[in-house]
């Protein structure tokens, strides 16, 4: 066990509490020291304005964001950046793993690449590539940004699966539902432990974090027999919003698991509130 310990911000958030729990039950090779606004069970009271609550740490995991609002209020993103940049900094750490998302591709999301042009079509998708712009230029610890995809647990179709109301999903005129790409949180876990490790000049820089298999969000449904309805897409609505994981597939990381609706819904389950 390595004793400098790993630094995770938004440990109370969606994410980040799931992502603590895979941690307790695969544990890896780091002490955590977990911090969010206010306690909890696993984490400590902490805002950054206040010292850093370990003199060391190996990386700095930010888990914190805020997806939902106007692009004003999505541009604390920035804030929070910087902050876990200016943490990793106080603390010794080398490199900062930042999460970022497959909306940064707006509209152009179709097995969607690294290298291609961010066309980012909402608020939330534009404050990270505003984000992803701000980090490509900072000094100091190395940003390590990560595209992440659906997390089970954390995403639309997790929300219905937690609640009790009618689940309703768009159909398209050929038929079919939402298609997505996912990651389960064991597997977005695994990816971050080994990020946390490694020796930093085989971090990427950017990656796409997803399952390699693409699905549709019904199946997800069926897979948790939970009954659901159709109504007609509206217009502008995507029916495939998907990235590639060709770079990740062909890296030294773990390989996702949870790659059909069944294993995404047992992730689901194992992680839930």
């Amino acid at each position: 066990m390595l004793e400098t310990p790993v630094l995770v911000t938004g440990a109370n958030g969606q994410v980040g509490r799931r992502v603590l729990k895979a941690w307790k039950r695969e544990r890896p090779s780091f002490h955590v020291a977990a911090v969010a606004r206010e306690s909890g069970q696993m984490w400590q009271a902490w805002t950054p304005d206040m010292p850093p609550v370990v003199s060391q740490a190996r990386a700095v995991v930010g888990l914190w964001g805020v997806c939902f609002g106007t692009l004003e209020e999505t541009r604390v993103n920035l804030d929070l950046a910087r902050a876990a940049q200016s943490l990793a900094t106080q603390t010794g750490a080398d490199r900062v793993i930042h999460l970022s998302t497959q909306s940064v591709y707006g509209r152009s999301c179709l097995l969607a690449r690294e290298a291609q042009v961010l066309t980012p079509a909402s608020p939330y998708g534009q404050a990270k590539a505003e984000m992803e712009d701000m980090l490509r230029g900072t000094d100091g610890p190395r940003p390590i940004i990560l595209r992440v995809a659906n997390v089970i647990g954390a995403d639309a179709i997790s929300r219905s699966l937690a609640g009790t109301a009618p689940i309703v999903l768009d159909r398209f005129s050929d038929g079919s539902g939402p298609v997505r790409s996912f990651v389960g949180i064991a597997d977005l876990a695994r990816i971050i432990a080994a990020l946390c490790t490694c020796p930093l000049e085989d971090c990427p820089d950017i990656l796409n974090v997803a399952a390699p298999v693409d699905l549709p969000m019904n199946a997800i449904l069926d897979a948790a027999e939970r009954d659901f309805h159709w109504k007609e897409a509206p217009e502008g609505a995507l029916p495939v919003a998907t990235v590639s994981t060709q770079k990740l597939q062909q890296s030294w990381l773990p390989r996702p698991q949870a790659c059909t609706a069944e294993a995404l819904y047992h992730d689901w389950q194992m992680f839930r509130d």
